[in-house]
């Protein structure tokens, strides 16, 4: 099951603690976590402790091994009762006192020594896991930290991965803790940044275990939240695609579900001969990509797909429209061409004879896109922009926060373009000739999502309040987290409605 919570390299410890069958038995071994230098292994260890366990929750309430037991049960079904293997719940959590974590945490603050990533087990026929720390990039593979295999036995239970941060503390940025098992995946997404340690309590005050995603059945409501009507894939939802009024909800494996509304969902049978593991939309159009050449797909409805190929040329990872046809990017990071969407060569080739001297390389850029009629390159010092792909003619120097805008995600509503340094409240609006920060008060957390809607914008704090604003300046909360415990995912606006993934489900929550 997957649940989808700097480019500086870092070389972690990763230790294996607490290894809970509820069959009994346990087993550990050696992990070598990856990393420049040729690091030398780390010491993995697995116990079973004796007798329940019982923890504070972080808030005076104890929780002990029967309750947590019972929560897991209640929400996703008894362990231990056969079926396919699973990996129900995960999280990331500061600390794990006989084999139960203290909380659950969906961010960090670079300076923790260590953090947990807490995951429960059922039907494995192995007995062997693999936990793995990669920080995500977006136009590249994602960066392997470290990774380990263990032993646990019993088929049935929980255990805790300790990620151990280097001298000098983590590097600030998103991270994505991925856990394995007999074909099965769980990804557990969080952040580091400079803020304090964002955690909520395991247990409420009477000691009722509250597990992440626990309101997550199909059709129920938590507060003004409501959960889509189908069911969740067994590796959860991962992104939101908009386009046409039409919203596109998939994961990295191909399951799919579509909706006009954001509050009635149509699950969308696999069509695929290979699952697509990225998806895009252009032009009114979704498009799945494979690393595979001759299975790339198109779709104007987000329910019937065709294939296509892409000859010689090596499979899209993205994809966008402009004035010059479809523009994509390869997975070695070369920018393609279309006129149609479907036939593909790269871009400049048909101009320079079949030489490479005008084709595009993305890897020499952090970011692409494209706005106004003009293609825009966002660099390390600052933005380059024209009206030809392969000739820019503007050059716009960020100034004193160049670094921070160079790694900052983009927002793009009508004319204004919005530059957000993601997993802080810093906020720059490009005025043509340069940038302004924009002094705004978020009241709490940090962001984790910003869309436009209506000429103003809608954000989702790590928190998961949602926030509005009709100028990026002043935000108000109009509607408080659903009771998950999760972290909030991809968001999305849906007619009158936000769409926001957490803990692999849809959520929906009606907008002024």
């Amino acid at each position: 099951m997957t649940f989808k919570v700097s480019r500086i390299l870092v070389v972690l410890t990763l230790v294996v603690v607490l290894a809970v069958g509820c069959g009994g038995g346990d087993g550990s071994e050696n992990g070598e976590p990856t990393g420049p230098g040729g690091s030398s292994p780390s010491e993995a260890t697995a116990s079973t402790p004796e007798g329940p366990s019982v923890t504070d929750a972080g808030n005076g309430a104890a929780v002990d091994t029967d309750s947590l037991r019972a929560a897991i049960d209640e929400v996703h079904g008894a362990l231990g009762s056969g079926g396919a293997p699973r990996l129900p719940v995960g999280f990331m959590t500061s600390e794990v006192v006989d084999s139960i974590p203290v909380d659950v945490v969906d961010s960090f603050n670079v300076g923790v020594e260590q953090v947990f990533a807490w995951i429960v087990y059922d039907g494995l026929d192995s007995g062997e896991m693999e936990a793995e720390l990669r920080i995500p990039r977006s136009l590249s593979e994602d960066q392997l930290i470290a990774n380990l295999r263990v032993e646990v036995s019993g088929g049935h239970g929980w255990t805790a991965f300790e990620f151990t941060g280097p001298e000098g503390g983590w590097a600030a940025g998103n991270y994505e803790a991925v856990i394995s098992a007999d074909g099965v995946e769980y990804v557990i997404e969080f952040i580091m940044n400079f803020h304090p340690t964002h955690g909520s309590a395991l247990a409420d005050a009477d000691g009722r275990v509250q597990l992440p995603g626990a309101a997550s059945m199909p059709g129920a409501v938590s507060g003004n939240w409501q959960v889509a009507d189908v069911a969740v894939p067994d590796d959860g939802f991962s992104g939101l695609l908009v386009d046409s009024g039409r919203c596109l909800a998939f994961n990295y494996r191909g399951a799919l579900a579509v909706s006009d509304d954001g509050a009635s969902w149509e699950a969308v049978s696999h069509p695929f001969e290979v699952a697509p593991t990225r998806f895009g939309v252009a032009n009114g159009r979704f498009f799945g990509f494979t690393a595979s050449r001759p299975n790339q797909y198109v779709s104007g409805d987000g329910t019937a797909w065709t294939r296509f190929e892409m000859g010689s040329h090596d499979p899209l990872v993205n994809i966008f429209y402009t004035h010059d046809g479809y523009l994509g990017s390869s997975e070695r990071s070369i920018m393609m061409h279309s006129e149609d969407g479907i036939d593909w060569q790269r871009y400049g080739y048909e101009e320079e004879s079949y030489t490479s001297l005008r084709n595009v390389y993305l890897k020499e850029v952090n970011r692409y896109f494209y706005h106004d009629g003009r293609h825009w390159f966002v660099k390390e010092d600052g933005i380059e922009s024209g009206t030809v792909l392969h000739d820019p003619d503007n050059w716009i120097p960020f100034g004193e926060d160049e670094t921070r805008i160079a790694s900052s995600r983009l927002i793009i509503n009508g004319d204004t373009v919005i530059f957000w340094r993601h997993g802080t409240k810093n906020l720059w609006e490009f005025t043509g000739n340069g940038f302004v920060p924009i002094d705004t008060d978020l009241g709490g957390d940090v962001l984790s999502t910003i869309v436009p809607r209506d000429g103003g914008y809608v954000g989702v704090r790590g928190d998961g309040a949602v926030l509005q604003s009709a100028d990026a300046v002043d935000w108000h909360v109009v509607t408080e987290a659903p009771e998950t415990g999760e972290s909030p995912g991809a968001s999305a606006v849906v007619g009158d409605r936000l769409v926001v993934i957490f803990g692999g489900a849809l959520y929906s929550t009606p907008l002024n």
